[in-house]
């Protein structure tokens, strides 16, 4: 797995590529968490290169989506249709 991250504006990009699974979850985890806690509040999370994800891939999603505002880019061409705001 490969994770980059871009920052325009406010929001932080994080793209994600290869697997999210079981095994690369807290590798993504950490550097999501690094980034919370550096004050990062604004995410979104481009899945676009993303080859696999697993039940605990996207448990791992999930759980940032708690904590912060995200937005997932599904593909190329938009954005999932939804943002996840803690607290709503």
């Amino acid at each position: 797995m490969e994770i980059k991250e871009e920052k325009q504006n406010n929001i932080v990009i994080v793209s994600v590529k290869g697997k999210l699974d079981a095994v690369t979850s807290s590798e993504f985890d950490k550097r999501m968490s690094e980034l919370i806690e550096k004050g990062e509040k604004k995410f979104i999370i481009s899945l676009a290169e993303l080859n696999y994800i697993s039940s605990a891939g996207l448990k791992s999603i999930l759980g940032i989506a708690k904590k912060t505002q995200i937005l997932i880019r599904l593909s190329r061409a938009g954005f999932a249709s939804g943002q996840c705001e803690r607290g709503v």
